[in-house]
């Protein structure tokens, strides 16, 4: 069963990691897998901070955080410099049968190509106002 539900996961086009509870990456998906590629800098073993923000140190809370602190799920759009664009993030806890979280699932979709339509038209928009 184990391989039928890597191959589901794989079938997915979005990112998604598996983190465990120091937030350090314990499992990718194909897509994810693609995005890095096979290399030396593979994301498992490594805080999703480095791999995702290309560093340790963030400003704000992110949905990762979130759910690592407790909450059920998070979901946020964000740019990650290191994925080098606009995702919606999706994280969610895991837990074991007592009800102990252990972990969390995270998939990202790309929404950079909406999020530039969406600076175009608004940058269009505020134009059309000054001229008018």
């Amino acid at each position: 069963m184990e391989d039928q539900w890597k191959q589901c996961i794989d079938a997915l086009d979005d990112d998604l990691c598996v983190l465990d509870m120091t937030g350090t990456i314990i499992a990718v998906n194909r897509a994810m897998r693609e995005r890095f590629g096979l290399h030396v800098n593979t994301p498992i073993g490594r805080h999703y901070r480095s791999v995702l923000y290309g560093s340790d140190a963030l400003d704000a809370e992110s949905p990762w955080d979130a759910v690592l602190s407790g909450a059920l799920s998070a979901q946020v759009e964000t740019f990650l410099p290191a994925m080098h664009g606009w995702f919606l993030v999706s994280c969610y806890a895991l837990s074991n049968p007592r009800g102990d979280q252990w972990g969390m699932v995270s998939t990202m979709k790309d929404i950079t190509v909406r999020k530039q339509k969406e600076d175009f038209m608004g940058t269009f928009s505020q134009g059309l106002l000054a001229a008018g």
